[in-house]
This record gives structure tokens, C-alpha cells and sequence, in this order.
């Protein structure tokens, strides 16, 4: 019985990988895509990624690096954390997935005493943690294309007022809300 719990929570973690390489891969970037397109989205996250990233948040083991690396998915999940505000590596928040769902499937196969329902209760709580990133993005960047326009009035409206850029843009990060 142990040994078909463990061979499930394995299946269930193969499973959760490949939904979480699709998922994250058709979805992820689809609030402001359509407004200022893809290059426009690299552009806004990554300008200053290459002078301000001090550590790679991947992984410390090479060989769990190289997996999360080889298909995308390091870097979908760094993009989700980074803009949900969390500091913690991506092999954390997958061990997090991989922990809530093999916990979460030992607990209802005890309570259930099935085998399909258990498994896609894992499935679900084991992607909690990204669908909850996924939502923490898409409010970040729905609260950013709601302070976009007035940020871009005031920038604006200073450099009009004859203000160079420079104390123009310290004008609008002054007067304008952090999304």
C-alpha cells in the first residue's frame, strides 16, 4: 500500500510537471500582451534583469536546474514570482507544488479510499501555489495598465512644463501610486 502511494505521488508529480510546462507556456503573459505586444513585455521586465540580478534563483542542483531550464520553465515561474513580489528560488516553488500535492494525495487517499479522485485533488491542490501566482500577476498588471496613463499625463505634462526627463520622471515617481 506504501509502495502505491509512493508510485502515485510520483505519477502525480510527472503529471503536475507536464501540466505546469503547458500551462505555463500557453499562458502567462495575456493581460498586456495585446496592448503593447511581447517585445514590448520583455522590454518592461527584463531592461534591467542582466545589471540588477545578483544570483540565479533557479537552482542549486545542476541537474534540477538543467530540467527546469531545458523546456522554459524557470523562467516563466522567475517572471511569475518576480512580478508577484515573492523572493523565493523556483526549485522552491516547485518543491512547494510537489510537497502540497503528494501531501494533499496521501490525505484523501487515506480519507477516500480511491484512487482517481485522490489523484486529481493532488493535481489541483499541487498547482495551487501557480495558479495563485498566475492571478497575482495578471492583478499586478491590471493595477500597472491602471496607473500607466496618468503616470504618463504627469511625465508629460512636466516635460511640457520644461522639466528635463530626468526630473520629470522623479516627478512622476513621487506623485504616482505603485501598482
Amino acid at each position: 500500500m506504501l509502495t502505491a502511494a509512493f508510485l502515485t505521488g510520483v505519477s502525480v508529480t510527472l503529471i503536475s510537471y507536464l501540466f505546469v510546462r503547458n500551462f505555463i507556456s500557453s499562458s502567462g503573459q495575456a493581460t498586456l500582451e495585446s496592448r503593447i505586444g511581447n517585445s514590448g513585455l520583455d522590454a518592461l521586465f527584463h531592461r534591467h534583469e542582466n545589471i540588477l540580478k545578483k544570483e540565479d534563483q533557479v537552482s542549486d542542483i545542476e541537474a534540477f536546474k538543467n530540467l527546469l531550464t531545458q523546456h522554459g520553465i524557470a523562467d516563466r515561474i522567475t517572471l511569475l514570482l518576480r512580478t508577484s513580489k515573492y523572493k523565493i528560488s523556483v526549485s522552491v516553488f516547485v518543491l512547494i507544488c510537489v510537497v502540497t500535492g503528494v501531501l494533499s494525495f496521501s490525505f484523501f487517499y487515506v480519507t477516500m479510499r480511491g484512487f482517481l479522485v485522490p489523484i486529481l485533488l493532488a493535481l489541483f491542490f499541487g498547482l495551487a501555489p501557480l495558479f495563485y501566482l498566475i492571478y497575482r500577476r495578471k492583478r499586478y498588471l491590471k493595477k500597472f495598465a491602471e496607473v500607466l496613463p496618468d503616470a504618463l499625463s504627469t511625465l508629460s505634462s512636466s516635460i511640457r512644463a520644461g522639466r528635463s526627463l530626468e526630473s520629470a520622471i522623479d516627478v512622476v515617481t513621487q506623485t504616482s501610486p505603485y501598482p
